[in-house]
C-alpha cells in the first residue's frame, strides 16, 4: 500500500472501516464508544504499514477522561508521572498465594490498599474471602472505580492493588501507569493444601482453574516486558 501522509478522505474511509469492523471497542481500554484509531506499529517507524487495516484498531480519543487512547504507540507520547510519584504495586496470584499477606507486610498505614475481599467485608460480606452475591458485585465495582482511577490519575500514596486474574488490557493498564507487577506463586500443591485448612470448594476450583488456564505464564511475560521495557 501507499505510504503518503497519514489523512485525507482515504484515512477517513479507513477509521469508518475499522471502528465498524471493531465494533467501537477501544483497544486500549476495552470499553466502548472508541471514536478514533490508532496504528498498533508506529506510522514513524513502520511507514509501510501505515495503511494496512490490520494495524489499525479502534480506541478512544483525547477527550474521554477515563482511557489514555490519545497516548498510544504511533499518536503523542506517553505521559510521565515524575520522579517524585509515589509507587503502584501490583501483586497477583492464584488464591492461597499469600497476596494479602505480602500486602500487610509491606504496606504501611498510610497506603491505599485494594483488595476485593477486604472491600466485600467492610461492606457486610460475612465472608472473609469467598464473598458472594450483591456484597462481591459491589465490591467488584468499588475496587474497579478506584483501581481506574488511581491508574489514570497520579496517586497522592503508595498505591497496593491485589488481583488474581488480571486480564491482558488490565495488565496493559498496569504498564501504562508504570505499575510493578509482582507475582506471588506457591505452586499448586502448596495452594491446594492452604485451600484445604483454610477455605471451601470454591477456592479449591478457583486454584485449579489458574493453573490449567497458565495465568502465571501470562503474569510472568508482563514482568518480562517490565524488566526490558519499563
Amino acid at each position: 500500500m501507499s505510504t503518503s501522509k497519514w489523512g485525507g478522505r482515504k484515512a477517513t474511509n479507513l477509521r469508518e472501516y475499522v471502528l465498524r469492523r471493531d465494533g467501537g471497542i477501544c483497544w486500549i481500554c476495552g470499553k466502548p464508544g472508541a471514536t478514533t484509531i490508532d496504528h498498533i506499529k508506529p506510522k514513524s517507524t513502520h511507514p509501510q504499514l501505515m495503511w494496512e487495516p490490520t494495524n489499525l484498531k479502534a480506541a478512544h480519543g483525547p477527550a474521554t477522561g477515563t482511557c489514555p487512547g490519545q497516548y498510544a504507540r504511533g499518536n503523542t507520547p506517553t505521559p510521565t508521572r515524575g520522579k517524585n510519584t509515589n509507587a503502584i504495586n501490583v501483586i497477583t496470584g492464584p488464591p492461597c498465594a499469600g497476596k494479602s499477606t505480602h500486602v500487610k507486610q509491606h504496606a504501611k498505614p498510610s497506603h491505599l490498599v485494594l483488595d476485593h475481599d477486604a472491600i466485600a467485608k467492610a461492606l457486610g460480606s460475612p465472608d472473609t474471602h469467598t464473598a458472594h452475591g450483591p456484597h462481591a458485585a459491589a465490591a467488584r465495582l468499588a475496587k474497579n472505580t478506584i483501581t481506574d482511577h488511581v491508574l489514570n490519575t497520579p496517586p497522592k500514596t503508595t498505591v497496593w492493588i491485589i488481583t488474581t486474574n488480571p486480564t491482558p488490557t488490565q495488565l496493559d493498564a498496569y504498564k501504562r501507569a508504570n505499575a510493578t507487577i509482582t507475582l506471588i506463586d506457591p505452586g499448586i500443591s502448596e495452594a491446594l493444601k492452604r485451600a484445604a485448612k483454610e477455605r471451601d470448594q470454591w477456592t479449591t476450583a478457583a486454584i485449579r482453574a489458574w493453573y490449567h488456564n497458565n495465568t502465571g505464564a501470562l503474569i510472568a511475560e508482563y514482568q518480562q516486558k517490565q524488566r526490558r521495557e519499563w
